[in-house]
């Protein structure tokens, strides 16, 4: 008797969040049925992703600077970069978080540098640099309107 109680009152209590499949249009109107959702998403796609790029080709001509390897890593690069990391995150693939490379203070940064211009001098990246863990989360925001891409 009492499970029963419990959840007449967790029904009453809850509200349900039904999963909508409706978007907008470009004149806002409300689409409901799958074959025209699915025809504004594709709409709405390859508008976002189908552009030309106007302006002058030549702007992408940028001369080489020669030499940039003879320039080491500054060390103040080093200690924006660490002072830069977000608090709160978690470690990627190194196990190393942020607030570890923040809290070694000066010696970090001086290790920090050291390594990253050793690095930067053999022009070889150690294989963990080169790799990242990406963890996706469920998408929890209502999907109703498709903004228009213009």
């Amino acid at each position: 008797m009492t499970r029963e109680r419990i959840q007449l009152v967790k029904d009453l209590t809850t509200s349900k969040h039904g999963r909508t499949n409706t978007i907008q249009d470009k004149n806002n109107k409300c689409l409901t049925e799958d074959k025209d959702v699915l025809k504004r998403w594709t709409e709405y796609c390859s508008e976002l992703y189908n552009f030309e790029i106007s302006g002058d080709p030549e702007i992408l001509n940028v001369p080489v600077v020669s030499n940039i390897d003879d320039y080491p890593i500054l060390r103040s690069e080093v200690a924006a970069a660490v002072k830069a990391l977000k608090k709160g995150n978690s470690a990627g693939v190194d196990n190393i978080p942020g607030e570890l490379l923040q809290a070694g203070g000066e010696t970090m940064i001086n290790t920090l540098y050291m390594i990253c211009n050793k690095i930067w001098q053999l022009g070889e990246w150690p294989k963990p640099w080169t790799q990242s863990l990406k963890i996706t989360l469920p998408n929890r925001s209502v999907k109703t309107i498709a903004p228009s891409a213009s």
